[in-house]
This record gives C-alpha cells, sequence and structure tokens, in this order.
C-alpha cells in the first residue's frame, strides 16, 4: 500500500495539463490502469472541471481495448440502441426530411436505420471506421465515409451540415474540443444542432460507485461535469438547449447480459447468474435507467461574440 501511496504521490509533483482545455492542470485522483511500462492516472482539470486520463493510453492500448469490447458485444441478445434512438428522434420533435445530417462514430448504424424508416429522403452522411460495422451499411441508404474524424477533418471539406449526431463519441477523441471546434466552425450552419451524449461525472451512479462506476474505462479518456460542458458551450459558440441526465429504457435481458461480460469480476460472474436463471417473461420487462451519461443539445449562434452563454440544464 505505502508503495502505491508513493507512486502516485510523484505523478502529482508534475500536474498533468487537461487535453480538453489545453490550459488547465489536472489533479490526480487516483491511480487508474497499468499495462506493460504504461501507468495511466485520473485527473480533474482544476480549470474546466472535467475528469480526463493522463498520460493518455498509447494507440496499441487503445486498439487492444476497442477490439475486445467489440467482440464482447457479439451476442444473440436483441439490441435495443434503435428503439432508442426512434424515442430520442421523436421528442427531438424536427422534420428531418428537410435536413442535412451528420453522424460520427455510427457504430453499428442504428441511428441511420431509424431515420431511413421515417424520413426516406433524408441526406445523411456517416463518418465510421470501425470496419466491423461496415457491413451493416449495405442495407442503409447514407453517404458512408470510412475515415476516423480526424481524417476527414484534415482534408478540410467544406460540407455543411444541419445536424451533427456525436454519440458516444467525445469521450473518445484525444483532442475533443479542437475536433469539435472544427465541426462547428466549419460543418454546421448557422443554427444547426449538436446532439451528443458522453459519461456524466457529475451523475449518481459515479458519486455512488465510484471507482466501479462503468463509464471508466480506458478508452474513455474524458469524464465531463457540467462546469466542462458549460465551458465547451461557450468557448464554441454553442447555446446549450438541453443538459439532461440521459434515460435509455432497456430490458432486463440485455442488461444483464452486458453485465456479464463488462466491469469487475464479481459483478459480471453475479450478473451472469441472474441472466441464466431470470425467466424469460421477466427478461422483456424494460426498465427507464440513468447509466450516468450526459444528453446534450445545443444550437449554434448566428453572430454573437463567445463568452455569452445561456446555458440551461434540466
Amino acid at each position: 500500500m505505502n508503495q502505491k501511496h508513493r507512486v502516485v504521490n510523484d505523478a502529482e509533483e508534475g500536474f498533468n495539463k487537461c487535453n480538453l482545455c489545453l490550459i488547465g492542470t489536472g489533479k490526480i485522483l487516483r491511480s487508474f490502469a497499468v499495462r506493460n511500462e504504461q501507468h495511466l492516472y485520473l485527473c480533474e482539470c482544476m480549470n474546466c472541471g472535467c475528469e480526463f486520463l493522463s498520460p493518455q493510453p498509447s494507440d496499441d492500448w487503445l486498439a487492444s481495448e476497442y477490439s475486445s469490447d467489440y467482440q464482447k458485444r457479439q451476442s444473440s441478445i436483441q439490441r435495443p440502441k434503435k428503439a432508442w434512438f426512434q424515442a430520442l428522434l421523436k421528442r427531438l420533435n424536427v422534420d428531418f426530411s428537410k435536413r442535412s445530417l451528420l453522424e460520427i462514430g455510427s457504430g453499428e448504424g442504428d441511428l441511420v436505420a431509424a431515420i431511413n424508416e421515417k424520413w426516406c429522403q433524408a441526406e445523411i452522411t456517416v463518418i465510421e471506421a470501425n470496419e466491423e460495422c461496415l457491413s451493416n451499411y449495405e442495407r442503409l441508404k447514407c453517404n458512408l465515409i470510412t475515415k476516423s474524424v480526424e481524417t476527414w477533418l484534415a482534408y478540410q471539406t467544406k460540407e455543411c451540415f444541419d445536424v451533427i449526431f456525436l454519440f458516444d463519441l467525445l469521450e473518445h477523441l484525444r483532442k475533443p474540443k479542437q475536433n469539435l471546434e472544427q465541426l462547428v466552425s466549419r460543418h454546421l450552419n448557422t443554427e444547426g444542432m449538436v446532439v451528443a451524449t458522453f459519461p456524466n461525472v457529475d451523475s449518481l451512479s459515479r458519486k455512488l460507485l465510484n471507482a466501479f462506476w462503468p463509464q471508466y474505462k480506458v478508452e474513455h479518456l474524458f469524464y465531463f461535469s457540467q462546469s466542462s460542458v458549460q465551458w465547451l458551450a461557450r468557448e464554441l459558440n454553442l447555446k446549450t438547449i438541453e443538459l439532461s441526465a440521459l434515460t435509455k429504457t432497456l430490458p432486463l435481458d440485455y442488461l444483464y447480459s452486458i453485465g456479464s461480460r463488462f466491469g469487475p469480476l464479481s459483478v459480471q460472474n453475479c450478473c451472469r447468474w441472474i441472466h441464466q436463471h431470470l425467466p424469460q417473461g421477466i427478461k422483456q420487462i424494460a426498465l427507464p435507467l440513468k447509466l450516468g451519461e450526459w444528453l446534450w443539445i445545443a444550437q449554434k449562434r448566428e453572430s454573437l461574440s463567445k463568452g455569452i452563454s445561456d446555458e440551461t440544464s434540466n
């Protein structure tokens, strides 16, 4: 135990620079993960208030994590993401048939499928670099770009969109503020919307579970507080329409299937046992849950200067 504390204290002497705001220094909260010679720490930025990993994991380490996660997600269990996207689109109450849409990190294409079903004429551009997912797009109507967002942004294309969807993306980017700034300034039409989800470090689940919070993963480089989202909105000249705890309605079958493959081993074993013995009828019960994520809906301002913000928090 003393050796562990000594290592952490040594790291605290060189405060870590926040890779979100780029000006704040990080207060080390705890040791996070170790792999080979690389030791990661969880830090809290004293300027913008986000939590972040320092140093960031290597490309090899991240590739290993992503490969493992994707393999674990493959299951005979029906994934409920499409139904959740359908509910979200209804809530947004926007006619997307008349809008140009961009989704980055679309995964298996659940949002595109939901939009195709309701607005078959919608113009959708998708950026998805994961080769394991690409076969899903053969049946979907969209313009598929098989590049990383960083590579796509480097081409400086002049395409502009009315809505940019960023689901479970910002926490994975090495430079989320710079990437989002490029997207908003170059590719979002005036009064266009950003709709995003990402880990909510202010959530009750994070406070209760602490180090066992499921969002704490090596591939999640950032964890956003309300203050850090408000900081982003000011910096990017965005007006926050909604910042709320994300609610997902998920069947028990899906929840216990996921729980049996992710998180602490004791939790996996418990979920696996419950999933095996739960009656089929009960497995289909769906519950509305807050799992420690933000839903952020923001609009690009027309001609207001930076620093003016009308953020509202629900």
